[in-house]
C-alpha cells in the first residue's frame, strides 16, 4: 500500500508530543473495551497549523468510525472541528491517525472519507506493538499521491518524514 522509502516530499512537518501521548492513551483506554490487542484499531483527527507546506501537528481527537460499514461520525467530526476552531482560531484539520503498522486498503477507504473535508490530508500511523529494544518511535507519517498504473490513476500512500516539536507554541 505504501512506499517503502522517504519520499522527499516537499511539505514539512512538525509533530507535537502531545499526539504521540494522546494517540497511545486513546489506544490504550480502547483496550478496556476489547482486549484482542492484535486486531484493535483506533481512529483520530489530527490538529494544528498549516502555512504553505509547512505543517505543525499539535493536538489530536479521538473520532468515531464504523470499519464494517465505512461509516465516519460526521456530526461528531464537525462538532469537534467547531469547537477547537473557537478556543484555536488558527487550527485547522491536518489529517488523521490510525494505530496499525503499515497502511491497507482499509486505511485508504477512511482516507478517502477525511478527503471530503480536507483535500491533502496527512495520514500518521501509531505501531502499538513495539518491541522492548526498539529505539525509534512508533510513527510513520504519509501523504497520499495519485499515481497511473495500469493507466489509471490510483491514490496511494507515500510514507513521508517528520520532525518533533518540542517548543511550545
Amino acid at each position: 500500500m505504501a512506499s517503502s522509502s522517504l519520499k522527499e516530499s516537499e511539505r514539512t512537518v512538525y509533530l507535537h508530543p502531545l499526539v504521540i501521548l494522546n494517540i497511545s492513551d486513546h489506544f490504550t483506554r480502547s483496550l478496556s473495551f476489547d482486549r484482542n490487542r492484535k486486531n484493535r484499531k483506533v481512529y483520530g483527527a489530527l490538529f494544528g497549523v498549516q502555512s504553505g507546506l509547512t505543517a505543525h501537528i499539535y493536538d489530536s481527537f479521538e473520532l468515531i468510525y464504523d470499519p464494517a460499514n465505512n461509516a465516519l461520525d460526521m456530526d461528531h467530526l464537525n462538532t469537534k472541528r467547531n469547537q477547537y476552531s473557537q478556543v484555536f482560531p488558527d487550527y485547522e484539520l491536518l489529517g488523521w491517525y490510525a494505530t496499525g503498522q503499515d497502511p491497507s486498503e482499509a486505511d485508504m477507504i477512511f482516507h478517502k472519507k477525511i478527503c471530503e473535508v480536507n483535500e491533502s490530508p496527512l495520514f500518521l500511523m501509531f505501531d502499538p506493538n513495539v518491541s522492548a529494544g526498539t529505539k525509534e518511535l512508533p510513527v510513520s507519517l504519509y501523504e497520499s499521491v495519485l499515481h497511473m498504473i495500469n493507466e489509471v490513476p490510483t491514490m496511494i500512500f507515500v510514507l513521508i518524514d517528520y520532525k518533533i516539536e518540542t517548543a511550545e507554541r
